[in-house]
């Protein structure tokens, strides 16, 4: 540090060792100063020397010349209480609402500093659009959004980050438009499709939440959720045939899933059509997928009772039926048939009489 003043990687490897010791809070607190006043990027400097960045990454990063000012590697999407940039937590760590001034509109020391440093910086928009809209501010948080996105119009991550402020106001329509841009810029990216598709259910847009999940099938044929979520849609519509085709067609991708092997069971066991209610696969299926699960699931036991129950084995699915009650106490779907699988034992039992 003494033969390199000018320079922020003695000082971030001191904070990196730094914390490995323990040092005192006032030393470390005057190393961040001192490698945020000498660090083209502020925020990236803090995460190395705190360590929000893994060991090797910012081995990495102090044999490179200078800061990289490209956010993408340390940025990660999340709620916006608990998005990250740069590996530090925005809403908290240095840039609060308690550390700042009283009006709105103003913003504290450490944010001034980082905008003075290098406005030319994506991640310094994006972090004050985070404060600010941590402060309510949220009329200048889109403008730092935007602003971000002026730099790094390419920016997938950021694009996903400004869907997540949409969504957090109730702004769907814009939320769905970010949340295309990020797809169209990484088409290959399945968890910016994912999160398009689970936007576009919610907002009830079935069909393009389809077509994004047979996307996503393409390019990942063994993605358990996306053949949930297609299954869902499907029979929701009733549309038995298509259901049953898709988790068909992932058990041969992925033969161990019993989470699908569940589905199937169910499907059968439950489908008013008769063309796909077909009893004797089911119990076949939901008595593999209990066995072949990690661990007792509430959901595979209640859809053996149901299989069990269709088979005319009305007994047998009560005491099934019972052990999944016992591990979903709180489940009122399954305690409510509790009742129906009560009743059909009763009634089975009297005809034998």
């Amino acid at each position: 540090m003494d033969e390199l003043p000018d320079s922020p990687w003695p000082v971030l490897a001191m904070g990196r060792a730094g914390y490995g010791a323990a040092i005192p809070q006032e030393e470390m607190a005057e190393l961040i100063r001192r490698a945020q006043a000498l660090a083209r990027n502020p925020t990236e400097a803090e995460a190395l020397l705190s360590g929000g960045v893994p060991l090797k990454d910012s081995v990495a990063e102090l044999a490179n010349p200078e800061f990289s000012d490209n956010p993408a590697p340390y940025y990660a999407l999340g709620t916006p209480s608990n998005r990250t940039y740069g590996g530090v937590l925005m809403g908290g760590n240095r840039a609060t609402v308690d550390d700042s001034p009283s009006d709105k509109n103003q913003f504290n020391p450490w944010l001034q500093q980082m905008l003075a440093s290098d406005r030319d910086l994506a991640s310094t928009h994006t972090a004050l659009a985070d404060y600010y809209q941590t402060t309510g501010n949220l009329e200048k948080a889109v403008s730092e959004f935007q602003d971000a996105l002026r730099l790094e119009p390419d920016n997938a991550e950021l694009h996903g980050t400004f869907a997540v402020f949409y969504g957090a106001q109730g702004d769907y329509d814009e939320e769905i438009a970010e949340l295309r841009e990020a797809v169209r810029i990484v088409p290959y990216g399945l968890e910016e499709r994912a999160e398009l598709a689970q936007v576009l259910v919610q907002q009830g847009h079935a069909d393009e939440a389809i077509r994004e999940w047979r996307e996503l099938i393409d390019l990942s044929p063994g993605d358990e959720r996306a053949c949930e979520a297609l299954g869902e849609l499907y029979i929701q519509r009733k549309d038995w045939k298509s259901a049953v085709a898709e988790y068909k067609r992932l058990l041969e991708v992925r033969p161990d899933s019993s989470d699908i092997e569940n589905e199937l069971a169910w499907t059968y066991a439950t489908s008013p059509d008769p063309e796909y209610r077909k009893p004797a696969e089911a119990l076949a299926i939901a008595r593999r997928a209990v066995q072949t699960s990690e661990e007792s699931d509430a959901n595979f036991i209640d859809t053996l009772a149901e299989a069990l129950l269709i088979n005319g084995r009305a007994e047998e699915a009560l005491e099934t039926e019972k052990q999944a009650a016992e591990l979903a106490p709180t489940d009122a779907n399954i305690q409510s048939r509790l009742e129906r699988f009560r009743q059909a034992a009763e009634e089975a039992k009297s005809v034998r009489q």
